[in-house]
Formats: C-alpha cells, structure tokens, sequence
C-alpha cells in the first residue's frame, strides 16, 4: 500500500497490477461454484476480494483537479 502522499501514477499502476492479478487468479473459473468448490478456488476468491478492495480504496483516494484529464473534464460538464 502507498502512503497518502502517493502520486496519481502511482494509485493507477496500483489498481492496473490488481487487475492483472484479478484476471489470472480467475482464470478459467466461469462460476461462483467453480470458487466455492475447492480451498484453492476459495483462497483465489478471497484474493480477489481483496484486491477489488484495493482498487476501491485507490479510486477514492484520486484527486482529480478541473482541467488535469479529459476524464474529470467530460464527467463533470
């Protein structure tokens, strides 16, 4: 985890490597039985529990400035 003074680019490569782990740990998995039937489909649902977590807390903590994306620009007119 960063600290508060993380940079924006450092929030984004947070939640891009959270997602590459999300996408191997699920895998060939296509159901939420193909998780809950095994301890490895359950500890690789907790993971990724965790990580979504991660991207949570990440988005939350962008601080978009007016005029700093073209992002921020379209949502906020």
């Amino acid at each position: 985890m960063y600290s508060q003074s993380a940079t924006i680019h450092d929030r984004l490569e947070e939640i891009m490597e959270s997602v590459s782990l999300i996408e191997q740990w699920s895998g060939e998995r296509k159901t939420v039985d193909d998780y809950m039937t095994s301890p490895t489909g359950v500890m690789a649902f907790n993971a990724i529990v965790m990580r979504l977590q991660v991207i949570g807390e990440h988005v939350g903590k962008l601080h978009l400035r007016p005029g700093c994306c073209r992002l921020y620009d379209k949502r906020s007119h």
